[in-house]
């Protein structure tokens, strides 16, 4: 949550500085995205903690993984493709749940991606566990 709150505070102090319009305009807008981006957070923050009954049930990954990118498609107003490699991989879990899991996932990879991109999803399984990868061709993180 620093992060947008950093981004905000420098967005409103460069455009508190800022002589010229267009760039106070441009300033504001930055910072207006960011509090939305807060605003979302702070809604998947609030409904992680939420004290609800975990519904547990056998559920295909496939039409979870469908569900959680239609949400976050339009939301992240970029060029992104989505890859997926599954077959009828079906897992033991409450099916809301992992479906916000993969939409917070999703949105993150979104930020990582440039202006177009790929998202990746694979399941991956052993005996005990299913594992779902999802790779985004963005930058990556830097070393520092």
């Amino acid at each position: 949550m620093r992060n947008p709150l950093a981004a905000i505070s420098g967005h409103v102090e460069l455009a508190w500085t800022q002589s010229s319009e267009e760039d106070v305009k441009k300033q504001l807008t930055q910072a207006i995205a960011e509090i939305d981006r807060l605003t979302r957070l702070t809604s998947d923050l609030m409904w992680l903690s939420e004290s609800r009954e975990i519904r547990k049930e056998w559920c295909d990954i496939q039409p979870l993984v469908e569900k959680a990118w239609s949400a976050i498609q339009t939301e992240a107003q970029k060029n992104l493709t989505l890859d997926m490699a599954l077959h009828d991989d079906r897992i033991y879990a409450d099916p809301d749940r992992f479906e916000q899991i993969l939409i917070n996932l999703f949105k993150n990879a979104a930020e990582a991606v440039l202006s177009e991109g790929v998202l990746k999803v694979r399941v991956r399984q052993d005996e005990k566990a299913h594992c779902v990868v999802i790779e985004d061709d963005g930058p990556g993180i830097p070393d520092e």
